[in-house]
């Protein structure tokens, strides 16, 4: 998976409420700038690397899915 998005899984999971995962409107908002920005620049990671990316970073397995069923939109 492109660094980019890694780094933006990190940043994501700091600023969000992790119990709750993209639930709340502004969480989901926040990840949707992020994950359009990453695709404007072209980068690109499949939905189960960012699951498993995630998973190994700490997020638990069902926001973990939460967050790579939200992100293939953009950059899967």
């Amino acid at each position: 998976m492109p660094d980019p998005i890694g780094n933006e899984i990190l940043r994501l999971g700091r600023c969000i409420n992790m119990s709750t995962g993209l639930s709340h409107p502004s969480d989901k908002d926040r990840a949707k700038r992020i994950f359009a920005d990453l695709k404007k620049q072209g980068h690109k990671a499949s939905e189960e690397a960012i699951r498993q990316f995630a998973v190994n970073n700490g997020w638990a397995p069902v926001r973990a899915q939460e967050l790579a069923s939200f992100a293939k939109k953009y950059v899967g």
